[in-house]
């Protein structure tokens, strides 16, 4: 039959083990690949580094296209009734990199699906303007340090973590 390939991009990739497990169990025949950011866990922080300084949007785009053009040797991606239908799941800017990618590889890409989008202005969003400290070059290995070891915390500490945070922001 035909096979599905799904890739989705975010930053961080082992964040969404469960969700991705949950889609390789209810959809057998998909393949699931996951792709994050270049500089987002400790083992990308290596590659986030270009002669020109922290990888850029346009380094991030690059790599993700050079990744399904590694997995189009593998696979014949394409809208025809036999081929491998390529998806692209994007989460936040996740979803502008998969937008440019489509555009850079329109024959092997057969759809994208965007969650939580960001598409432009991101730093002049809320969150951007509150957040955008943390995301300067020099704090890129710590942070990605930190998120990777608060990825080992056990699942019920998360979940309490996550119950208390919107009690804290449920309106009362």
């Amino acid at each position: 039959g035909v096979q599905t390939c799904a890739l989705p991009i975010s930053g961080l990739a082992h964040y969404y083990t469960g969700w991705l497990s949950s889609i390789q169990s209810h959809l057998p025949s998909t393949t699931v690949y996951a792709l994050g950011h270049l500089g987002h866990s400790p083992s990308s922080a290596a590659f986030a580094w270009t002669p020109k300084g922290a990888a850029s949007l346009q380094d991030q785009v690059e790599h993700k296209v050079a990744f399904i053009d590694e997995l189009s040797q593998t696979h014949d991606f394409g809208p025809g009734k036999d081929q491998t239908k390529l998806i692209l799941l994007g989460h936040s800017i996740g979803c502008w990199i998969a937008c440019e990618a489509l555009k850079l590889r329109p024959a092997l890409i057969t759809s994208l699906h965007h969650f939580f989008p960001t598409l432009s202005h991101m730093a002049a969003t809320p969150n951007g303007a509150r957040l955008s400290p943390l995301f300067r070059p020099a704090l890129f290995p710590s942070l990605s340090l930190t998120t990777a070891a608060l990825s080992f915390l056990p699942a019920a500490l998360l979940s309490r973590s996550e119950e208390h945070t919107s009690e804290l922001q449920s309106p009362s």
